[in-house]
């Protein structure tokens, strides 16, 4: 797992923030115009979102959306249907839920921290 974006993404979820796909793409030193790139760039979220399932925590990877429409693309509804989270039937309501439990779990754990 890539520790310098999932450091990242906690600190976005913190202050109740989101973080877009070309800036993950900057921080990892990938292309996001490129296929591969994006591809990639999939991988690794899946990979942090399958860690916080694995320890019953809320997806972490919601914090990630497209500048043009603020939602995440369709890897991450997937992957939320794959992992029997979501039914996929009405994916903004569903990304509005996660991304309340997102920032709500690690804004908690920073205030227990700081």
């Amino acid at each position: 797992m890539n520790e310098e974006l999932y450091n990242r993404l906690v600190e976005v979820a913190k202050t109740k923030g989101t973080i877009t796909y070309s800036e993950v793409a900057q921080m990892v030193g990938l292309d996001i115009s490129s296929p591969d790139d994006r591809r990639e760039i999939s991988r690794l979220l899946c990979e942090i979102s399958k860690y916080e399932n694995k320890s019953n925590r809320p997806l972490l990877s919601a914090v990630v959306v497209r500048q043009a429409n603020g939602m995440p693309g369709w890897g991450f509804f997937n992957l939320a249907i794959e992992l029997n989270l979501y039914a996929g039937n009405d994916n903004a309501t569903y990304f509005e839920n996660e991304l309340k439990k997102v920032h709500d779990y690690w804004s908690n754990q920073h205030s227990r921290l700081g």
